[in-house]
């Protein structure tokens, strides 16, 4: 074999590869969506957190209408969160309380898109979800206080 045929060969193989590789790397990253409202009368928020970002927006008294990117590590964590939660049981999850019933919260749920199915919770009071979404609600809420 020529001496350029070899190099010719070898950087083919190198390319295919690598692009190999990096196909392989783009399938594995996680797609999901984690969408947290919460309203009652002349209030409601809207938090919104997918694989790029974190948006924020609310009315009311402290109004906000903000975007942010998710750094890796907190998408990681969320990841992690959406798998520790059984998706298709969601809707059955009992709240802690339901104050919203009597206006004395906001009504609060989540829904979450992972796989191109979505799946949303039980409504719950805002501040109080079903005990096995409290660790995806507490980082939800953690992020969007980072939103400027």
């Amino acid at each position: 074999m020529n001496i350029s045929l070899k190099s010719l060969f070898i950087l083919l193989w190198a390319t295919l590869a690598n692009t190999g590789c990096y196909a392989q790397k783009q399938k594995l990253e996680p797609d999901f969506k984690v969408i947290y409202t919460a309203q009652t009368r002349g209030s409601n928020l809207e938090y919104t957190i997918d694989n790029k970002s974190i948006i924020a927006i609310s009315n009311g008294v402290e109004g906000k209408n903000e975007k942010t990117a998710l750094k890796s590590d907190d998408k990681e964590a969320i990841v992690v969160l959406i798998g520790a939660i059984e998706l298709d049981n969601m809707k059955n999850l009992i709240p802690q309380s339901q104050n919203y019933t009597l206006d004395r919260a906001l009504i609060a749920n989540v829904i979450i898109v992972t796989n191109g199915k979505e799946y949303e919770s039980s409504t719950f009071d805002h501040g109080n979800p079903p005990s096995k979404l409290i660790p995806l609600i507490d980082k939800i809420r953690a992020l969007v206080e980072t939103v400027e």
